[in-house]
């Protein structure tokens, strides 16, 4: 009788990211050749949704370090916030007023899916946004929930038909396969399938693209990274680091942040036109290299107060010697205790969910986040683009360096939205062929 019995829900966002791996064979922009012309200027298209995200996303990167006490970390805002909205939908009283706060719901609430919506449409190429529900037979989700994350948030829903806890199991990672892929083959086990089971949401966001100007393999080699041992104490490591010398990127000292911030794009194959349009802007990293080595705490700390429209607009097109390690990063991320510290705690001990399902008092009982990421020359296969060429020029007299050789932090965002999709912190680059 599931109307007389405690139901649990169970919270899995499962995040992918595959970035610029190696590849063989791939035309890079040496000096000389012609070159995209980057703008003069960043405009930056205010969308209603954009100062909540921020903030989300930094905390969210603030706990997950700590978490990992202080390694390497990457995240997924984006992933966890469909996540925890696919949950909003269907919640009501406390646990509706803790999910508005910790995401940073600044619309009204009537209005916030509907807004949310075209914000993940406007994030456009390079993305591959998937979510489901996958739920235990004789669950009754009420039919106004089932339409609105259907139409809105493009949720599939699940019905898994057997009581077998391992073809349950297989099933979920089976789907999360194929959104991811093949890089991630497993996210949940037959234990995850117990009598207590009611429904999982899973989402998972996979992102592929190529540097508008990759680096050339022939000039990586190893060079030195200083970084912490557990003691806090600096120490030196050997890195793959590579290099791009004398191109326009932008850039700018940040004497808040006391940081140096990069920009790099990646490609787009969609033509720019006359009137904006969000999906056409490409997705950039911004990376924020502190100027000590032990400067990340208090970077990112400062970083809340800094939104990243105001970040964007602080960049100007420099001349830039580039050094920036290869990396990788796979990271599992239990997000319960993240979630709780957000400031979300009834989620996990009486939760409201009388607008998604009619059954009894719930709670989740897992939550999770796994994310990969790995940073090299090229591209991938996949990212197959066109860019108009037109000579490097440049007007300025002076050349900056970017030496990214001790820890720095990194967002992957949508480049005039300023909308995060990933972010994370390199403490000590890692990159195995």
């Amino acid at each position: 009788d599931l109307m007389g019995m405690d139901s649990l829900i169970k919270l899995l966002g499962v995040v992918v990211m595959f970035a610029l791996p190696t590849l063989q064979n791939k035309h890079v922009h040496q000096p000389g050749e012609h070159v995209p012309q980057l703008k003069s200027n960043i405009v930056i298209v205010p969308i209603e949704i954009t100062p909540g995200v921020d903030e989300f996303g930094i905390k969210l990167l603030t706990e997950a370090l700590n978490s990992q006490k202080g390694n390497n970390t990457v995240t997924s805002s984006l992933s966890l916030q469909i996540a925890l909205s696919i949950l909003y939908a269907g919640a009501g009283g406390r646990t509706k007023s803790e999910l508005e706060t910790a995401i940073g719901i600044q619309v009204p609430a009537s209005r916030y899916l509907t807004t949310f919506r075209n914000y993940l449409a406007d994030l456009g190429e390079h993305l591959k946004i998937a979510s489901s529900v996958f739920f235990r037979k004789g669950i009754k989700f009420i039919d106004t929930y089932k339409d609105v994350v259907r139409r809105k948030l493009g949720v599939e829903l699940q019905q898994l038909e057997s009581n077998n806890m391992k073809k349950s199991a297989k099933i979920v990672n089976n789907w999360c396969s194929e959104q991811t892929g093949g890089l991630i083959r497993e996210i949940v086990n037959e234990n995850d399938f117990r009598n207590d089971f009611m429904a999982m949401i899973v989402n998972a966001v996979h992102f592929e693209a190529s540097w508008v100007n990759a680096f050339l393999e022939g000039n990586t080699n190893l060079k030195s990274f200083s970084t912490l041992d557990p003691a806090g104490n600096i120490k030196k490591v050997k890195v793959h680091t590579m290099h791009r010398v004398g191109y326009e990127y932008y850039l700018n000292h940040h004497k808040e942040l006391d940081a140096q911030i990069l920009s790099i794009e990646y490609v787009t194959s969609k033509k720019r036109m006359s009137i904006y349009d969000p999906k056409k802007e490409p997705i950039c990293k911004i990376i924020i290299l502190p100027k000590k080595v032990d400067g990340i705490q208090k970077t990112l700390k400062k970083l809340r107060d800094v939104d990243l429209p105001t970040l964007m607009r602080s960049l100007r097109i420099e001349m830039v010697d580039v050094a920036l390690p290869k990396f990788k990063q796979e990271v599992n991320l239990d997000l319960m205790k993240i979630l709780r510290k957000m400031g979300l705690e009834s989620l996990f001990d009486d939760a409201d969910f009388s607008h998604m399902v009619d059954a009894g008092p719930m709670s989740v009982t897992k939550a999770l986040q796994k994310a990969v990421i790995s940073v090299a020359e090229n591209g991938t296969e996949a990212a197959a683009a066109t860019v108009v060429d037109v000579s490097l020029t440049s007007s300025h007299g002076h050349k900056y360096e970017f030496i990214a050789d001790h820890p720095f932090i990194y967002i992957i965002t949508k480049k005039y939205l300023v909308a995060p999709i990933f972010q994370g912190v390199v403490m000590n680059p890692q990159y195995n062929d």
